[in-house]
C-alpha cells in the first residue's frame, strides 16, 4: 500500500489489484449515430451494422460513437 500525503488531501493506493472493463450486453446492439467532420448527422444505425453502412458512404472521415473512422 502506498500513502501519498498532499496536504490537506491523503490518497491511499493498493498495488496489485486489477480491474476489467465490460460492455453490457444490452448496449452492444444499440443505435449509434454517424456524423461527418462538419457535424452533420448522416445516419443512425445499429452498432453491429456500422461498418457495413460505412461502405455505402463516400470516402472520408466519419465520427462514430465519439471516434474518428476513416472510409
Amino acid at each position: 500500500m502506498i500513502l501519498v500525503n498532499l496536504s490537506p488531501l491523503i490518497f491511499c493506493f493498493t498495488i496489485g489489484q486489477t480491474t476489467d472493463i465490460h460492455v453490457p450486453a444490452d448496449v452492444s446492439d444499440a443505435m449509434v449515430p454517424i456524423y461527418t467532420l462538419r457535424g452533420m448527422k448522416v445516419a443512425t444505425v445499429k452498432r453491429s451494422e456500422v461498418f457495413q453502412y460505412l461502405q455505402t458512404l463516400p470516402h472520408g472521415i466519419y465520427i462514430v460513437d465519439g471516434k474518428k473512422i476513416g472510409r
